[in-house]
């Protein structure tokens, strides 16, 4: 079965690959798009531009943000024009890379900057088109039903209230929860922000394969809350179905470019300008699109949600480096998925019991003057990666000049240095898990001998 799954993706690769070379084969009327949009919204802007440029045929073509990133970097031969996503340490990455083109001949008549970052790049490399806010979906019957409070920042969703009722998303699978995982990080710092990372995994019901997926289990009702972005919770209509911009959330860019690559330059700069005009920003604000127009003239008619320009920049005092998330990107994918992703029922099962035994002692006071030292001592080293602030500055110096990898969640591409790391990290967990059923053990026995006496 397995050769049989390798023979179906290497035809499929081969098939692929050999589209873009038939679509290369006559450059002038021909213009290719990498996206990691999904097709509800990239082919509202392929039909329009295809109307007003009946002359050039149009091909877009669909990757997570990683895997296309890894694609533009292992591919030569690749013949995509324009890389089109939401991620700003995507692009960074590419420029770093020296894989992208200035774009010429294109104005960019609106601010360059939002609450100190930049909505395109110095030299043109890449543009914003559309801004995107990052926060929690929120599913308000099931919330009833559960009886969960409304949260309002991303570390209320440690919240042990949240315990089996939060979705996430893996950010080596999706750009745009990896975003979130450096907010996080960015605004709390290296330690305390994978302590609430930790937490919130703690109180995950599941870990998506794509971004998409965490919308749609909320709005199925499968989960209560989750991670996303503002603009695939605003698509769904719902009035059950509530975004809540996360107190640490950043407003950024997202964002097209033009690859050196290109063999369609003249097209591809077309369809950039068709993307900024009033036209295709005004595409932006249909219900079927919802996103932010980078274009502040546009928030005029009230036909958006929110207006980010008019937002007090007091509320974003920490501006948001996608240098430092570019230079620690396949680290903090790893470490996530390592850490998180493959131990997600392990850690499931052991913060229900950390749980369990916060309850027990504080319905017993003689139980808590024993245990609690220990049960504070065991949630500190669940909520502690062994990789602290400063220890990552040589691992990122060893790391940022090699190229970016492609399947980040796989055990091969766990760093050397990091696997006594791993190894560490599992010990940490079934140590932590035999001392919590030794407390629950011991105050249920407690619990026993009062009741019966």
């Amino acid at each position: 079965m397995q050769s049989l799954l390798r023979l179906v993706l290497i035809i499929s690769s081969v098939i692929f690959n050999f589209c873009w070379a038939v679509t290369d084969s006559s450059p002038d009327n021909k213009l290719n798009i990498l996206t990691s949009f999904p097709p509800a919204f990239y082919q509202p802007f392929q039909q329009l531009f295809s109307q007003l440029h009946p002359e050039i045929e149009l091909n877009i073509r669909n990757k997570k943000t990683t895997a296309g990133l890894s694609y533009l970097q292992r591919q030569t031969d690749h013949h995509i024009d324009i890389f089109w996503a939401s991620a700003p340490d995507a692009f960074d990455i590419l420029d770093q890379a020296e894989l992208l083109e200035e774009i010429k001949d294109t104005p960019f008549p609106f601010p360059t900057e939002l609450h100190g970052y930049p909505l395109k790049d110095i030299e043109n490399h890449y543009l914003g088109f559309a801004l995107s806010g990052y926060g929690i979906i929120f599913n308000q019957q099931y919330a009833r039903q559960h009886q969960l409070p409304a949260p309002q920042s991303w570390k209320d969703l440690t919240n042990p209230l949240y315990h089996s009722h939060l979705a996430l998303s893996s950010p080596s699978r999706s750009g745009t929860t990896h975003l979130m995982i450096e907010m996080i990080l960015q605004h709390y710092g290296w330690n305390e922000g994978w302590k609430i990372i930790l937490q919130m995994a703690g109180n995950a019901a599941t870990i998506t394969a794509r971004s998409y997926g965490v919308p749609e289990g909320v709005q199925q009702g499968r989960f209560g809350l989750g991670l996303t972005i503002d603009f695939l919770s605003r698509r769904i209509s719902n009035d059950e179905i509530e975004f809540i911009y996360a107190n640490e959330t950043r407003f950024l860019p997202a964002s097209i470019a033009l690859l050196k690559t290109s063999s369609n330059k003249s097209n591809a700069n077309l369809f950039i300008q068709f993307l900024l005009s009033r036209q295709g920003q005004e595409l932006l604000q249909t219900r079927k699109i919802s996103r932010l127009p980078i274009n502040p003239q546009l928030y005029a008619d009230n036909k958006s949600p929110l207006n980010p320009y008019s937002l007090k920049p007091a509320n974003f005092l920490k501006t948001f480096s996608a240098t430092e998330s570019r230079q620690r990107y396949q680290l903090v994918n790893t470490l996530f998925d390592h850490f998180i992703t493959f131990q997600l029922s392990t850690l499931q099962r052991i913060w229900k019991k950390v749980i369990e035994a916060e309850k027990i002692l504080n319905d017993n006071i003689e139980s808590k003057n024993k245990w609690q030292p220990q049960l504070e001592a065991i949630r500190n080293q669940l909520t502690t990666i062994p990789l602290n602030a400063e220890q990552i500055n040589n691992v990122i110096t060893l790391r940022k000049s090699k190229p970016l990898n492609s399947n980040f969640s796989t055990p091969g591409f766990l760093p050397s240095t990091l696997t006594p790391l791993k190894s560490t990290w599992l010990s940490t967990l079934v140590d932590a898990e035999k001392s919590l059923q030794e407390i629950l053990t011991d105050t249920l026995q407690v619990k026993t001998s009062v009741h019966i006496n």
